[in-house]
């Protein structure tokens, strides 16, 4: 019963075109390309994104840890009210004068060959990562 809501929607000289979880409404009077072949392309490339940002925020999650855990045990060897000597080690990482930034999350996709405009619609809907975890923003 949804679907012919969502048809009643559209305008006598409109059509629509659905996939995936949107829809678009195009003028009949105006040549737009969409191949319909391509649809499973479209959901590959959904797929293969959302698993890359899952496996870059996963990396982002473990370099951040690292870092903070590195800053946590220098400040127990050398609090804040003591300034630190640094040692020249070779190999050694510097002293972290600050904590870590935390990372911010998620992809940016840019679909420089989009026809329709579809895919970057479907980008955009989809949760490309977990929208749960709080994305941080530099600050000064």
């Amino acid at each position: 019963m949804a679907s012919s809501n969502a048809a009643a929607a559209v305008p006598p000289a409109f059509t629509e075109i659905r996939e995936g979880l949107v829809s678009m409404i195009y003028d009949q009077k105006e040549a737009v390309f969409y191949n319909k072949v391509q649809v499973f392309n479209r959901d590959i490339s959904l797929q293969v994104i959302r698993y890359f940002a899952e496996v870059r925020d996963r990396e982002k999650r473990e370099r951040y840890e690292k870092k903070q855990q590195r800053y946590d045990a220098q400040q127990q060897q050398h609090p804040p009210a003591a300034p630190a000597t640094s040692s020249k080690k070779k190999g050694a990482p510097p002293p972290m004068d600050r904590p870590p930034m935390p990372p911010t999350y998620g992809v940016r996709v840019l679909d420089a060959l989009a026809a329709t405009g579809l895919r970057s619609v479907r980008y955009a809907k989809v949760r490309l990562t977990d929208r749960r975890r709080p994305c941080h923003t530099r600050h000064a």
